[in-house]
């Protein structure tokens, strides 16, 4: 329900002038929905781990590399991205109809999500490499190419 709520809200803020600037703004001050933590990083961590056993078991496959990952309403923080990359994915889409990722979040998901590995020996055992920290100052899309991640936001003017 309160996903429906949020969609609601998305729509009539989306027309209004400036409604994706104040939408943002009240998530980063009023909900902070978007606020990073690693327990919410730990938890699309667990999730991304599912899929990737499911992959696993289903497909039988153990080098991801050959893989691409398509990511359709991508949100805010690309933790499952993060992950895929760490065990060896080459190359990932995120699509979304809005730009909702912002460098500062990125950057912070990126840090909980090296902390949040460090400290989980199953996850950290499958990844082969860590994202890199951001440069805040460098566009986002360039930091995601570095990472084999394009960030599709076909609406986006």
């Amino acid at each position: 329900m309160r996903w429906l709520l949020k969609v609601g809200a998305f729509k009539v803020l989306g027309t209004l002038p400036g409604g994706e600037a104040i939408y943002h703004f009240l998530q980063q001050k009023v909900t902070h929905s978007i606020a990073v933590t690693d327990e919410r990083v730990s938890q699309k961590i667990q999730v991304g781990m599912e899929y990737l056993d499911f992959v696993c078991r289903v497909f039988n496959v153990q080098d991801f590399s050959g893989i691409t990952h398509v990511n359709i309403g991508a949100g805010w923080m690309p933790t499952i991205p993060l992950l895929f990359y760490s065990v060896g994915f080459e190359r990932q889409l995120l699509c979304d109809i809005r730009r909702h990722m912002r460098v500062g979040v990125v950057s912070d998901a990126i840090c909980s999500f090296r902390e949040v590995v460090s400290r989980e020996r199953s996850v950290a055992t499958r990844c082969k490499r860590m994202p890199p920290l951001i440069d805040p100052d460098v566009p986002l899309d360039t930091q995601f190419t570095q990472l084999g991640i394009r960030y599709i936001t076909p609406y986006h003017i």
